[in-house]
């Protein structure tokens, strides 16, 4: 398969499949060497997931991409990402933002179990959601 080495959503997405994958194989075939507790093995699957991130062979010059990478690298508050598109002040990279930090925070809220987390998650979502991109999710 071709990837596109400056593309952040490819990084990402491959990350979300990872985590996925990870959790829900080690269910299917409990041969897999994975940790005995769930919630362990969610936790697995977030540090190896991260750990197998694609890497970029060139930065990806949209904003806030970079900031984004760094949040699912476990390098930066979900915060700046939103500050960083912001800043920029279009309705585009905001919505794309927020759909971002919504999709990180709904996964780490899913692996944690955590209701608070979830929430915030969700509100992310909706603000994507209620003022779409016009070229994403519109």
């Amino acid at each position: 398969m071709d990837v596109n080495g400056a593309d952040v959503e490819e990084v990402v997405w491959r990350w979300l499949c990872d985590v996925d994958a990870f959790i829900r194989d080690s269910m299917v075939f409990p041969e897999f060497k994975l940790p005995d507790k769930i919630d362990e093995t969610k936790q697995y699957a977030i540090e190896e997931s991260t750990r197998r991130m694609l890497p970029l062979n060139k930065a990806d010059d949209r904003v806030p991409m970079m900031e984004i990478l760094q949040m699912y690298k476990g390098e930066l508050d979900p915060k700046v990402v939103i500050d960083t598109a912001e800043a920029a002040g279009t309705q585009n990279i905001i919505a794309y933002a927020n759909f971002s930090v919504g999709v990180f925070k709904y996964t780490k809220a899913k692996v944690k179990s955590d209701k608070t987390a979830l929430k915030d998650a969700l509100e992310h979502l909706s603000s994507a959601a209620n003022k779409p991109s016009d070229d994403f999710m519109g």
